[in-house]
């Protein structure tokens, strides 16, 4: 053990891990959505999207 100071262990509820964890969740939907929108706006594929070539193309163009 430490000779130099206390030991300090702290513990969350199985409540507090559950609110920790959606808030978590929520935030990186958010942070998601902010990331598809984003590429939308300068055309790029969002995550789970396939476009063929034409498609990926014309989007380019668009931005452009």
């Amino acid at each position: 053990m430490a000779q130099n100071g206390a030991q300090h262990i702290s513990a969350i509820t199985l409540q507090e891990a559950i609110e920790l964890e959606q808030r978590a969740h929520i935030q990186d939907a958010e942070r998601q959505e902010r990331v598809d929108k984003r590429n939308r706006r300068i055309g790029l594929p969002v995550r789970g999207e396939v476009l063929s070539r034409a498609e990926m193309d014309a989007r380019i163009w668009a931005f452009m």
